[in-house]
């Protein structure tokens, strides 16, 4: 292995004697020239590191001598432009790095030669397009890396030839639409990374041809609406994010070809209404995010079809009113977040059907009465979370909660009740509390757990022999 350090190279003097080299490390200079057949004499150089340099030019660089090399190091130059053929004597190549660089244009057949590549890294650069044939010749190539550019559009001719590739990284960059035949010259197993673009649209069929993508992340972009057939041919897909976009409408059939769909990420968006039947093809999903959107309104039958789902999280949106029914559906359902949404009012039969249902987070509405009318039906094992914000005027009335195990507190100062209470924090202002008594009979007979926050546990301090609550067991978190 040969090490050199320094600005520049003389050819007559640099590389004599070192024919049988297989290792040179030119990395971490100031080199910004190197001359035509500076390396002629490697005719058995194996790996050449090249990286942070100041290298703007690759033309009459790499020579037919260099034709044994199976590593290239380029990264963290100043290339500007890769002409047609430069590669073409690196036949044996497999790794070639160019990340890094300022490379805004790539001219017709610039990686001709390239026969043997399996990874090619073309990050961090100025990419504004590709262009059609433009990696026709890296059959072998198993892994593109075309992150953290400004790629704004590809032909559909552009990755034609690329028959092994198994992952494509095109996030971080500036596509506005993926049409219909953008991945059509793809292999069935490759996996599309095209978060973090400023995607707005897709046409219905473009993931035809991505049977086997077992996830597809679509996180960070501007898509507006998810038309009809989006996602028609990922029928092995798992995994599907469309958080952070900026979606206001799900069309009827959105979801179609999703088979065997397990996670649905829908939060960050802009939705105000979920209509009935919009995941009714999502039998095997098991979990649905749709939390921080502006929904204000959820049609009865929303949820059908998802025989499977265990979480549902809808918190921090707009429902105001949970209406009768508008849970149908979901009886496997395990874990239930409406926490946050402004809901003032709870109707009769709102949590109908969730007969599997252990977790219910309330906290943080602005409800003040939960009647007994809407535990019916519910398990008796279920676990109710009401904690933050508790509004004491005017005061929550609890007195039916036969029903509950387990009740949180945190990040409740005071907690107030009116006539049979379960607990009175004896104390003025921010005193110190010395008891917490519980009283009353029918107030939630089967509670086993009270989960009070460490600013309430630090209040009652050294106090505890005076806590009194029967069969209650007290929990600080």
């Amino acid at each position: 292995m040969q090490v050199i350090h320094g600005p520049s190279i003389k050819p007559s003097q640099a590389f004599i004697g070192l024919v049988s080299l297989k290792y040179l490390i030119l990395s971490e200079n100031k080199i910004e020239y190197l001359p035509p057949q500076i390396f002629s004499t490697f005719i058995h150089l194996e790996e050449l590191y090249f990286s942070q340099n100041k290298l703007t030019s690759l033309n009459l660089v790499l020579s037919q001598e260099l034709k044994r090399v199976s590593r290239l190091w380029l990264h963290n130059n100043k290339i500007t432009t890769l002409h047609a053929k430069v590669f073409v004597h690196l036949s044996q190549c497999t790794d070639l790095w160019l990340t890094g660089n300022q490379i805004s244009q790539t001219e017709p057949q610039a990686f001709s030669g390239l026969v043997s590549v399996t990874n090619l890294m073309l990050d961090g650069n100025l990419l504004q397009s590709l262009h059609a044939y433009m990696f026709g010749s890296l059959s072998k190539c198993r892994e593109l890396h075309l992150c953290r550019n400004n790629i704004s559009s590809i032909d559909d001719d552009a990755f034609k030839g690329m028959d092994a590739l198994e992952h494509l990284y095109l996030y971080n960059n500036a596509l506005k639409a993926i049409t219909i035949n953008v991945f059509s010259h793809l292999p069935v197993f490759v996996f599309v990374e095209i978060h973090r673009n400023t995607i707005s649209s897709i046409e219905p069929g473009a993931f035809r041809k991505l049977k086997f993508h077992s996830e597809l992340w679509l996180n960070d972009n501007s898509i507006e609406s998810l038309t009809a057939n989006t996602f028609v041919g990922l029928k092995l897909c798992k995994l599907v994010q469309v958080q952070d976009n900026k979606i206001s409408s799900i069309e009827q059939g959105a979801f179609n070809g999703l088979y065997s769909l397990e996670q649905l990420w829908l939060f960050e968006n802009l939705l105000t209404v979920l209509h009935r039947n919009i995941f009714s093809s999502l039998s095997k999903c098991y979990v649905l995010l749709i939390h921080h959107n502006n929904i204000s309104s959820i049609q009865t039958g929303t949820f059908c079809g998802l025989v499977s789902l265990k979480v549902l999280d809808l918190s921090h949106n707009m429902l105001l009113t949970l209406p009768g029914n508008v849970f149908l559906g979901l009886g496997s359902l395990h874990n239930l977040s409406v926490a946050n949404s402004q809901i003032t009012a709870i109707e009769s039969g709102a949590f109908n059907g969730l007969v599997s249902l252990e977790m219910l987070w309330l906290s943080g509405n602005c409800l003040s009465f939960l009647s007994q009318d809407l535990v019916y039906g519910l398990p008796t094992a279920l676990q109710l979370i009401l904690n933050d914000p508790f509004k004491p005027d005017p005061p929550w009335n609890c007195m039916n909660l036969c029903w509950l195990k387990q009740l949180e507190l945190k990040n409740a100062v005071r907690w107030l009740f009116q006539n049979d209470v379960p607990y009175k924090p004896r104390c003025t202002g921010d005193t110190t509390w010395d008891t917490l008594h519980c009283t009353g009979s029918n107030f939630a007979s089967g509670l086993i757990q009270v989960i009070l926050s460490n600013k309430i546990v630090s209040k009652i301090n050294s106090k505890l022999a005076n806590l009194k609550c029967a069969n209650w067991l007290l929990i600080a978190m």
